[in-house]
């Protein structure tokens, strides 16, 4: 391989690989790749405003509401007004995204840990400290 790139090209095959896997598992409960984060937010504290959501998954309010319209779709949250502020809505989960709660979460502990077994304690670290420090890199 030409070293021009060689980098970049990994994290794409990287990043690639990671969404296939995730999209694969995902679709097991009904979800697109996006929807868990959200779910996972809600599930600490529900009745959040589509700000708070987009502030915390570091989206537009946009791709935040147009998640939402799709999960509504398929029962996973709902909006309701907020009863102090009729301008503001907040998004609950259903009892199908409760069920399926554990299952999920246990889901993405085993993914994390099936995805870095091959890696030391020190080498996540330090893994971890790396691609912090890209994410930084990227953000400026």
């Amino acid at each position: 391989m030409n070293e021009t790139g060689k980098l970049d090209r990994l994290l794409i095959d990287v990043c690639r690989a990671n969404f296939m896997k995730k999209r694969s598992i995902f679709s097991r409960f009904g979800l697109h790749r996006g929807q868990p984060p959200l779910l996972f937010i809600l599930f600490e504290r529900d009745g959040r405003t589509v700000g708070d959501l987009s502030k915390e998954m570091g989206l537009s309010p946009a791709t935040v509401s147009k998640m939402i319209q799709r999960m509504e779709l398929s029962g996973f949250v709902h909006k309701r007004q907020d009863k102090s502020d009729m301008r503001i809505f907040r998004i609950y989960l259903t009892a199908k995204s409760r069920e399926i709660e554990g299952e999920l979460e246990k889901t993405m502990l085993d993914v994390e840990r099936q995805t870095f077994s091959a890696f030391s304690a020190e080498e996540r670290d330090l893994l971890e400290r790396f691609l912090r420090k890209l994410k930084e890199s990227l953000s400026k």
